[in-house]
């Protein structure tokens, strides 16, 4: 996390982040420097995402957005006009970045996955990428635009696809760079709100370690509401346009037997009981099976995407932290990696197909 966000994270009533954000402008503009662009990136994309986390409510009275909206404005006290603004409750990006912030901004944007700002950045220093130093950063940003299909400009692609590449193979950084580029591409799998679960779930980590709390349950069951949150995205993509009694038809008889047709809701679904849909497709090739198969491209993807909440798993990392048992740091960290393989090889291979 960045210094001024890391010093503002301290502070726990509005008065003294109010005051704290006064004196570092003054400090600032006292020895006639300015903060780093990155600092206010990083928390625009925390209060993004914890807007996204809230569904949207309003949170001007919480004690956590006021304190990254107060780094932003930071960084909107040093500009003619304000660069980060709010447009329909988020903060969008309107300044402009010099070439000795574009690797420390461009970091920030690879770490929070944030592809739309990543593109806009990148390719308004197109006609300068020639001349731009080779970083692990740029190389991951071309990366993105050749994943969206996005064209360059003809000069720039011959370079960047044909000299570039090969330069970059020879990099220390090559290894790290393509596997935050697939990192990337597989987050991009994640809904908004899953997103902002996992974005922060290292703070959360962090925070309990230094407090020295010995129940971590609360990060495996974080783990595993990105999975489920994830689960019923896809869900609905298997079966859009369709309404709950139309899915409700389609079912295996064991999860009839557990709903009526006019109570069954596909949103609600618990975890479990997205498992066993989609396993159980597997023993008729009917229609559910075909809605499912469609998507999954074939059985080997789905397998694999089924083997990340097994009935053992949500027993162990999801059902028992909810029902009050004890959760050791090492049973969690299994969570967060079992998340992390979910995320780099299932979410990955399913964007692939």
């Amino acid at each position: 996390m960045e210094e001024i966000l890391k010093k503002i994270s301290k502070y726990n009533n509005f008065k003294d982040i109010t005051t704290y954000t006064e004196q570092i402008i003054e400090d600032y503009r006292k020895n006639n420097k300015k903060p780093k662009l990155s600092q206010a990136f990083e928390a625009m994309n925390l209060y993004n995402m914890y807007i996204d986390a809230m569904d949207g409510k309003n949170c001007e009275e919480y004690l956590y957005p006021f304190k990254l909206r107060k780094v932003i404005e930071i960084a909107n006290a040093f500009t003619n006009d304000p660069c980060f603004v709010i447009n329909k409750g988020s903060y969008v990006f309107r300044g402009e970045i010099s070439i000795d912030e574009l690797d420390s901004v461009l970091n920030v944007l690879i770490k929070y996955a944030n592809v739309n700002l990543i593109l806009k950045i990148i390719k308004a220093f197109l006609p300068l990428a020639s001349s731009l130093p080779i970083l692990e950063s740029i190389y991951v940003a071309l990366g993105i635009m050749k994943y969206k299909k996005m064209d360059l400009p003809i000069k720039v692609g011959q370079y960047y696809t044909m000299d570039y590449i090969s330069k970059c193979s020879e990099m220390p950084f090559y290894q790290s760079a393509r596997q935050a580029l697939k990192k990337i591409i597989s987050l991009s799998q994640l809904p908004r709100k899953a997103a902002s679960m996992y974005f922060t779930l290292p703070e959360l980590y962090n925070a309990l370690c230094e407090a020295g709390i010995f129940d971590f349950g609360i990060i495996a069951t974080q783990c595993f509401k990105i999975i489920e949150i994830s689960a019923h995205e896809i869900l609905n993509k298997i079966f859009t346009g369709m309404q709950n009694e139309d899915v409700y038809e389609l079912l295996p008889d064991n999860l009839k037997e557990a709903y009526t047709k006019d109570r069954f809701n596909l949103g609600y679904l618990e975890i479990g009981k997205i498992y066993h849909l989609l396993n159980d497709s597997k023993n008729d090739k009917n229609d559910l099976y075909n809605k499912i198969i469609s998507f999954f491209k074939d059985e080997e993807i789905l397998d694999l995407y089924l083997s990340y909440f097994t009935p053992a798993y949500i027993s162990k990392y999801r059902n028992a932290p909810a029902h009050g048992e004890y959760v050791t740091q090492e049973v969690a960290d299994e969570a967060v990696k079992l998340l992390d393989s979910f995320i780099n090889t299932a979410l990955y291979r399913i964007n692939q197909s």
